[in-house]
């Protein structure tokens, strides 16, 4: 995943959710067994919702803060 998001005007509906899942589902198919990548923190708790733990201090990518985030499959 990458630069992924959901518009405003869609969130909340489970639209985010349903697309990790996917990914999740497809990177188990292929036989990767763990996710990691950099998510903003205003989405970092969208992501810990959906077991994704922090496994980095805060740092900044392109001027935003952002964390290094990790999920074991």
């Amino acid at each position: 995943m990458r630069q992924f998001a959901v518009h405003p005007s869609f969130q909340k509906l489970g639209i985010g959710k349903m697309m990790v899942g996917f990914y999740e589902e497809e990177a188990k198919k292929r036989g990767i067994s763990h996710i990691e990548f950099h998510a903003r923190k205003t989405a970092v708790l969208f992501y810990q919702k959906l077991g994704y733990s922090i496994i980095s201090d805060e740092f900044l990518e392109v001027g935003i803060p952002h964390y290094k985030m990790k999920k074991e499959l």
